[in-house]
């Protein structure tokens, strides 16, 4: 039939075959509809929110986007409108999203910092993997809001002391310690090995800023925690130093406001 004439005829292409990168990478350069974007978090940029790294990511691949930002202290009168109580949400068009990581992937990709290749796709959600394994190194602490309001003042200071040392001296380290031999063995410079900057890159750098930064202002995260493993630190330094980054960051400072400690009602996603 004519089926099988064109099928004979057409070149034998394996459906297992990828797509040859530099087709691959012709199609992906293609200009494409970008939607209006808005990103809604608390009032930080770059010291490890959970907005920061798609942030970055936007103004990395220089994608326009709107960057709302809202003090603590107001709060407590907005989460009732925000998608599921938390905070970042994403607005594309007239669609709200949320959950942080979800946010990050889809910026990448419009950013073009997610590989298309799925190996290297791979690679890189190996990585983001990692990086969530060092969030729930610091899941205990969420649980002192709760247990503080059936104990003592004193009670309270005692277990939040107790559970940072658990942190920073335990459980920490040993996945910093992942994360520092993926950099240290990475061929590229960049933490998944890909040939610039990735979501990886940016995911940790947020990581490495918050155990700097935010989990030293609040108290949950002692000084010093991340300093030991400096591949870490070198990609995040990296990252900083990119200057589409850098240019976007000197014109939005740093403002942080009044800061709950975690395990009372942030609003931060998990």
């Amino acid at each position: 039939g004519v089926g099988a004439v064109v099928g004979y005829c057409l070149p034998k292409v394996s459906a297992l075959s990828p797509m040859p990168k530099p087709i691959e990478e012709t199609i992906g350069a293609l200009p494409s509809p970008t939607p209006k974007l808005k990103i809604t978090y608390f009032e930080l940029t770059a010291e490890g929110g959970r907005a920061q790294a798609a942030r970055q990511a936007l103004a990395l691949g220089g994608v326009s986007f709107e960057d709302k930002r809202i003090p603590f202290a107001e709060w407590h009168t907005l989460k009732h409108t925000a998608r599921n109580g938390q905070l970042p949400e994403l607005c594309v068009d007239d669609t709200t999203f949320g959950q942080s990581e979800a946010i990050l992937r889809y910026v990448g990709k419009l950013a073009r910092l997610y590989p298309t290749d799925p190996l290297e796709a791979l690679a890189v959600d190996e990585v983001m993997a990692h990086a969530n394994d060092l969030e729930m190194t610091i899941a205990p602490m969420t649980a002192v809001g709760p247990l503080a309001e059936r104990l003592s003042n004193t009670q309270a200071d005692e277990l939040r002391a107790s559970l940072v040392d658990v942190v920073c001296d335990d459980l920490a380290p040993v996945v910093l310690a992942r994360l520092e031999k993926l950099a240290a063995t990475s061929p590229t410079g960049w933490i998944a090995g890909t040939a610039g900057p990735s979501i990886a890159d940016l995911r940790v750098t947020a990581m490495v800023d918050f155990f700097r930064g935010i989990g030293n202002q609040v108290g949950i995260i002692k000084p010093g925690t991340v300093d030991r493993f400096s591949k870490l630190i070198a990609i995040r330094d990296k990252v900083h130093a990119q200057p589409a980054i850098a240019q976007w960051e000197a014109a939005h400072p740093v403002v942080v406001s009044s800061m709950p400690i975690i395990g009372t009602a942030a609003g931060a996603d998990s």
